[in-house]
């Protein structure tokens, strides 16, 4: 769907302009979110995800010294 930029300055404005705390107490009185609390996560260690790289098996490089290898465009 596209929004009319109309529209999508105020959208964008209204959430320049609310509070992650009043979004979040928003969330919980008119759409009803519940708030899980069984889940503790004072003191304890976390561990970051490895860098991982995604290598093609093709070469899908382009030269910019050769005008030939540029993909074309549209």
């Amino acid at each position: 769907m596209k929004l009319d930029k109309k529209i999508k300055a105020k959208i964008d404005e209204y959430f320049d302009n609310i509070s992650s705390e009043d979004l979040y107490l928003l969330s919980k009185r008119k759409y009803f979110f519940k708030d899980d609390l069984g889940v503790e996560i004072l003191n304890q260690n976390f561990t970051t995800i490895r860098l991982e790289k995604l290598i093609s098996k093709s070469d899908e490089s382009f030269s910019v010294n050769n005008i030939y290898s540029f993909p074309l465009a549209s």
